[in-house]
């Protein structure tokens, strides 16, 4: 638990092997330690996306243009 890396990594293979609910857990989790950090709101708006959870997705988005309004991804 914690371990940043790992749950990206986790994040990445749910999200590729077609289990974007399992993806978006994960990435919560992640968030939940690192409730800032660009690379995780990015990821979770994509899996929540792919989880068909818009709203999940938007906050996610609103979230990394307020802690980082230069990522390409906020811009998008």
């Amino acid at each position: 638990p914690g371990d940043l890396e790992a749950l990206i990594s986790l994040g990445q293979i749910f999200l590729g092997s077609g289990d974007p609910a399992r993806a978006v857990e994960v990435l919560k989790e992640a968030l939940s330690f690192y409730p800032q950090h660009p690379m995780v709101l990015a990821m979770l708006a994509d899996a929540s996306r792919a989880a068909k959870d818009s709203a999940g997705a938007e906050l996610a988005l609103t979230s990394l243009v307020g802690f980082a309004p230069d990522r390409l991804e906020a811009r998008v």
